[in-house]
C-alpha cells in the first residue's frame, strides 16, 4: 500500500514485499499490462489447458483430493498450467494474469473458480473437505475466458493508470533494499542523493500472523509448494 500510495501523490516510492502475492497486487496496480495483450494471454492458457490430463496427480493424496473438490476438472487444468506458464516475476502481461487468478481463485459461490471458500484466506483442506462433503457442494464448471475476460474488462473499465516511477523489490527488505542492490542507486537517483525523506514499515506482524499460511493456496497457483 506503502509505495502505490507514495507513486499516487507523485513522489518517488521504493518497497520490498516479502509475501509474492502481494508483490504481484502491488506491481500490477501500479503498472498493469494492456487489457488487450492480458484477454490474449487468458485465452492460450485456456487453450493450452484443453490438452492438459484432467487426472493429473501432484504425489500427494490428500491435496490431489483436495483438488478435485475444489475444482472442476477444467478448471483445475487452467490453474496447472498458468501454474507452470506464466513468467510472473519477469513477464508484465504474465504478470497481470496472474494477478486476476489469484484473485478470483477462492471466494464466495458465483464469485470465484473454486467451491465456496473465503476469498480473503484459503482455509485448510481438511476443513474444506468436510465442510462441502457434508453440504453437498461441488465445484462450478465454469467457461473460464467468459468468466475471467468479463472480470478482466471491467478492472480495465475506466481507464488504467502508469503511475510515477516506484520500485518494489520481492523478498525480505534487508536484502532486496541493502546496499549493493538495485533499490540502492535508485533511491539515490531519485532524491539526488539526499537519500529517503520518508520510511514507513509494516507493523510487527512478526509472530502474529503467517502469511504462508493464510495465502497457501494462492502460493501454490504462482508454483510453490503445496504446504
Amino acid at each position: 500500500t506503502a509505495p502505490f500510495a507514495a507513486a499516487q501523490l507523485g513522489r518517488s516510492g521504493v518497497g520490498a514485499e516479502i509475501n509474492p502475492v502481494g508483490w504481484i497486487y502491488l506491481s500490477v496496480k501500479s503498472d498493469p499490462a494492456p487489457c488487450s495483450d492480458v484477454i490474449a494471454k487468458l485465452e492460450e492458457v485456456v487453450r493450452a489447458s484443453r490438452h492438459f490430463p484432467a487426472n493429473e496427480r501432484t504425489g500427494k493424496e490428500d491435496f490431489d483430493k483436495f483438488l478435485s473438490l475444489c475444482f472442476a476438472p477444467r478448471v483445475a487444468a487452467f490453474i496447472r498450467v498458468a501454474r507452470e506458464t506464466l513468467d510472473w516475476r519477469a513477464d508484465p502481461v504474465d504478470r497481470t494474469l496472474a494477478a486476476f487468478i489469484i484473485y478470483y481463485l477462492h471466494g464466495k459461490e458465483g464469485q470465484a473458480l473454486s467451491n465456496r471458500m473465503t476469498q480473503t484466506k484459503a482455509m485448510w483442506p481438511k476443513y474444506c473437505m468436510k465442510w462441502w462433503s457434508e453440504r453437498g457442494c461441488i465445484p462450478p464448471d465454469l467457461d473460464i475466458v467468459k468468466f475471467l475476460g468479463k472480470r478482466i474488462r471491467w478492472r480495465y473499465k475506466k481507464g488504467s493508470s502508469r503511475i510515477a516511477p516506484g520500485l518494489s523489490g520481492l523478498g525480505d527488505s534487508s536484502e532486496t533494499l541493502s546496499e549493493g542492490s538495485p533499490a540502492e542507486n535508485w533511491i539515490l537517483e531519485a532524491s539526488e542523493g539526499r537519500g529517503a525523506s520518508l520510511l514507513i514499515t509494516s507493523p510487527p506482524y512478526l509472530g502474529v500472523t503467517d502469511y504462508h499460511a493464510d495465502q497457501w493456496l494462492r502460493l501454490w497457483a504462482l508454483g510453490f509448494a503445496p504446504s
